[in-house]
């Protein structure tokens, strides 16, 4: 049996089982191994089972489906089918890694493992420390109460005489009313009038007396009228 383990890259220390003839990898939902990289194209490289003449799988080789950034085994660059060795390291890119394993390779490692570690050394038994004795109790003499002595009464203080009140003086406000402006005098026009009438009127009579004497003379009449005008 042989696995993919991942090294670098989503979700380190995950295994893949390898048992199917052809197992592709890539970005891509349909990929029987789903690498979700930035760097892994979504066909990135193909794995195509080996078998021997009973038809078990002997091993499984490698193939780049061109990608973008390659697939490297053991830090070449794959060109071709390449086929995988046990404990190679399979490089997606530059950030996906991903160690070909078998079966049986992994369990020797693992048994190697644990083979290297050191014995564990016996423990010795626990022992308590022991505690110190813990010193008697006494308890202290009581003292005799002192006798009680009551209080003297408390005399309450005569209630102070309350204060009438007084308002607080408060100044009448006096009310504002505009004052409205003295109407100008009229002026007194009954004299004017009165000396304008008095000029009209003589006005008139120069102009009648004028016109009435002008009449006469082109008349012949100036002296029955004036005969003090015609008098030698």
């Amino acid at each position: 049996m042989f696995r993919l383990v991942v090294q670098a890259g989503p979700n380190p220390g995950k295994v893949y089982e390898l048992t199917q003839d052809v197992i592709n990898l890539g970005r891509d939902i349909s990929n029987e191994i789903i690498i979700s990289d930035t760097e892994v194209s979504r066909f990135h490289s193909r794995l195509t089972a080996q078998k021997d003449e009973r038809g078990m799988i002997t091993g499984y080789a490698v193939e780049d489906r061109g990608s973008t950034n390659g697939t490297f085994v053991s830090g070449l660059r794959v060109a071709g089918r390449r086929m995988l060795n046990a404990g190679e390291v399979v490089n997606m890119g530059d950030k996906v890694t991903l160690l070909y394993e078998s079966f049986a390779n992994a369990v020797a490692h693992a048994e190697t493992v644990i083979e290297q570690r050191p014995l564990a050394m016996p423990q010795s038994p626990y022992v308590a420390p022991e505690m110190p004795a813990t010193p008697s109790y006494s308890a202290p003499i009581a003292q005799p109460e002192p006798a009680y002595v009551a209080p003297a009464p408390v005399v309450p203080a005569p209630p102070m005489p309350e204060a009438s009140y007084v308002a607080p003086y408060e100044p009448a406000s006096e009310s504002y009313a505009p004052q409205t402006p003295p109407a100008p005098a009229k002026p007194n026009h009954t004299v004017r009038n009165i000396v304008v009438g008095c000029g009209c009127l003589t006005a008139f009579a120069c102009v009648l007396f004028v016109g009435v004497m002008t009449w006469a003379y082109m008349n012949g009449t100036l002296c029955s009228l004036l005969p003090m005008v015609c008098t030698p």
